[in-house]
């Protein structure tokens, strides 16, 4: 659209703010996906990749997805905060290695971390009945003759909490770990 290419024109020499970023996406509508698209063209113009997570929260559901789709989870998610809901498809690499992340998040913090997951063998197939966390998925991939870890097929859907409430408790050493894994992890530079 022409607001789009005008954005991308206009912000070309600019570098952005997260909460700037959310300010700019929020003028666009939210029913055809343009805040979307308005988010992907900002994505490298943003100096403060630690905090490109909120836009989840200023987005519709459907536009989460779509926006995950065309960044890939490793480039907008912070392990430091993992309070989000979350669909893998674990064909996908990003996606298991996001789902690897919060396996081991799961394992290491305190508390039922994990709310509503359910896994699919397919996208066609019903939610297994009674699925919960297989000890097998905290395996590293080349243990078990290379089948370690989440599978590498199916569906994961679930929503990741730290509430205090649920017993949760952050383990901050081992998100710093993990982070170094994102994109957000990266040194930024400097000005």
């Amino acid at each position: 659209s022409y607001k789009l290419s005008l954005l991308r024109v206009a912000t070309n020499s600019l570098y952005l703010t997260t909460d700037q970023v959310i300010y700019i996406i929020n003028q666009f509508p939210s029913n055809d996906f343009s805040r979307v698209y308005a988010a992907v063209a900002l994505h490298s113009r943003t100096i403060d990749l630690d905090n490109f997570h909120k836009i989840l929260d200023s987005l519709q559901a459907t536009e989460q997805i779509e926006l995950m789709h065309r960044l890939g989870w490793l480039n907008v998610i912070n392990p430091l905060h993992p309070n989000h809901a979350y669909i893998l498809d674990l064909r996908w690499w990003d996606h298991r290695e996001l789902c690897k992340v919060l396996v081991r998040l799961a394992v290491e913090e305190p508390g039922t971390n994990w709310i509503n997951e359910a896994y699919r063998w397919s996208i066609k197939d019903k939610p297994v009945p009674g699925w919960a966390l297989p000890s097998t998925w905290c395996t590293k991939d080349h243990e078990a003759n290379g089948e370690g870890g989440p599978r590498r097929f199916g569906r994961l859907r679930l929503r990741y909490t730290s509430d205090p409430q649920a017993g949760c408790e952050p383990n901050w050493k081992v998100r710093k770990e993990v982070k170094l894994h994102f994109l957000c992890g990266e040194p930024t530079m400097s000005f």
